[in-house]
């Protein structure tokens, strides 16, 4: 959301912290070392 707070002045608040809503969702989703194997299969 986006405020004029004076001349020349924009206030910008962010109306909801999408990133900590699924933060750590997944977590226990893979089982030990299975996302370091797939993230080898990158390189």
């Amino acid at each position: 959301m986006a405020h004029a707070e004076g001349p020349g002045r924009v206030l910008l608040e962010r109306e909801e912290d999408v990133l900590s809503d699924f933060a750590g969702i997944l977590t226990g989703t893979f089982c030990e070392g299975e996302l370091e194997a797939l993230r080898g299969e990158w390189d």
